[in-house]
């Protein structure tokens, strides 16, 4: 992949990285601090979700992924048809999601039951998301301010001696820095915010189902919209303003129709453990 070396970034996109960022920040605070203080929500409930995360979600997810790129045939379809690899994708992380809060909610039992607990739990569940968008913030970040004081010459030349996956992963996330309108990166950082608060609401959900409050049915209902609020987000033309916002506008209204009838119509007979 070739850079035009004398570009430059667009001027708001170190920016837009950093309000992104800060805006999951905020948010994930403001829901914390929130849970804590209405619901009494607890520590080490969120701490099992995210731990929840990483391992029934993250790793079996990067695990098959893997697998699937071992095969021959498989890998050249995914990189002929990259948006098969996407769905792919999200089936997988909406197939293990649903595994971890079940595996969330059997931890909970008879310890962590209060309505708050349940919330810290989902919150932690959508927090391993956050970190890896954090993650990816952080080294845009850095990325923005090494371009601007040092040039793109600078920095391609300290690419040597990376694997050639790491320079094809590092090559994509430069050539979007360039391509992208730097409102996307906002916006990341909205979509961050609607994961966890998806993740959330369906943790409860869970939550319901275990203790007989809500119809089995909702566990392929969860797992539908886990798929379709992650998978609306990447299919998007990342150089063309127009795509991003349709497709953020998809999100946006799958997210509000589906978090308000599961928030505040199926799950508002669920019962908790008395404070």
């Amino acid at each position: 992949m070739e850079f035009d070396i004398t570009g430059k970034l667009p001027a708001e996109l170190e920016l837009m990285v950093g309000a992104g960022g800060m805006l999951m920040l905020t948010a994930v605070l403001i829901m914390i601090i929130l849970f804590k203080k209405r619901w009494h929500g607890r520590i080490i409930p969120m701490l099992l979700g995210l731990a929840a995360y990483f391992v029934f979600v993250f790793t079996p997810t990067n695990l098959i992924l893997s697998a699937f790129s071992l095969i021959p045939s498989v890998a050249e379809g995914f990189i002929y048809n990259p948006q098969a690899g996407t769905i792919v994708y999200c089936v997988l992380l909406a197939a293990t999601g649903v595994v971890a809060k079940i595996v969330v909610n059997k931890m909970l039992s008879q310890r962590y039951e209060k309505q708050g607990d349940v919330y810290m739990a989902g919150l932690g569940i959508g927090l391993g998301d956050a970190i890896l968008y954090g993650m990816t913030a952080i080294s845009i970040y850095i990325w923005c301010i090494a371009i601007n004081s040092d040039g793109i010459e600078s920095v391609l030349a300290g690419l040597e001696g990376m694997s050639e996956q790491e320079l094809a992963s590092t090559y994509e996330s430069l050539n979007s820095m360039y391509v992208a309108p730097a409102i996307l990166w906002l916006l990341y950082g909205v979509n961050a915010v609607i994961d966890i608060v998806t993740q959330f609401i369906l943790t409860n959900i869970t939550y319901g189902i275990s203790k007989g409050y809500v119809p089995t049915m909702w566990y392929g209902i969860s797992m539908a919209i886990s798929f379709a609020v992650t998978i609306t987000f990447l299919l998007f033309d990342e150089a063309s303003l127009v795509s991003i916002l349709i497709w953020f506008a998809v999100k946006l209204l799958i997210f509000v129709i589906a978090a308000y009838y599961a928030h505040f119509v199926v799950a508002k007979n669920i019962q908790y453990e008395e404070e």
